[in-house]
C-alpha cells in the first residue's frame, strides 16, 4: 500500500516539476526575446515587472503544450534508468528544445523561416536547458535526497 502512495507522490512531483519547467522556460523565452523585439533594457524591466506577470504563465501553457511529447520521453527514460543528475536534465532539455523546433519546422509554412533561423534555435535550446534545470530542482534533486538515485 505504501508503494502506491509513493507512486502517487512521485507523479505529483513530476507534475510539479513539469509546471516549474514550463514556467522557467517561458521566463527564459521572455528574457531572450524581448530585447530582440526592439525593446531597450530600460523598457524590458518595466515589461517584466508588469505585463509579464500575465504573459509568462500564458506562454508557459504554450511551452507545456509543445514540449509535452519530448518531456514524456525524457521523464520515462529518467525514471526507468534512475537518472537524477542535473547534466542529464539540462542536456535532455536542450534536446527537447530542438525537438520543439523540429515540430515547428515540419508544421511551418514553407515561406516561414523562423524555425530554421539559428538564433531562434539557440533561444529554444537555452529555454530547454533552463526548463530542464528547473525540473531537476523540483523533481530530480529531491529524489537524490530521498535515496532514490539509480546512477
Amino acid at each position: 500500500m505504501t508503494d502506491i502512495f509513493q507512486l502517487i507522490g512521485r507523479l505529483f512531483t513530476v507534475l510539479g516539476g513539469y509546471i516549474a519547467a514550463a514556467l522557467a522556460a517561458s521566463a527564459m523565452l521572455h528574457v531572450l526575446l524581448l530585447p530582440a523585439l526592439g525593446f531597450t533594457p530600460d523598457e524590458v524591466g518595466f515589461i517584466l515587472a508588469g505585463g509579464a506577470m500575465v504573459s509568462i504563465p500564458f506562454v508557459a501553457i504554450l511551452v507545456a503544450y509543445f514540449a509535452f511529447l519530448p518531456f514524456l520521453v525524457v521523464v520515462l527514460v529518467a525514471e526507468f534508468l534512475g537518472a537524477r543528475s542535473w547534466l542529464y536534465y539540462a542536456l535532455a532539455g536542450s534536446l527537447a528544445g530542438l525537438a520543439v523546433d523540429g515540430f515547428a519546422w515540419r508544421s511551418a509554412d514553407p515561406a516561414a523561416t523562423l524555425a530554421t533561423e539559428p538564433r531562434f534555435i539557440a533561444v529554444l535550446v537555452a529555454a530547454g536547458i533552463i526548463g530542464g534545470s528547473a525540473y531537476w530542482l523540483v523533481a530530480g534533486r529531491p529524489a537524490i535526497a530521498n535515496g532514490r538515485s539509480g546512477s
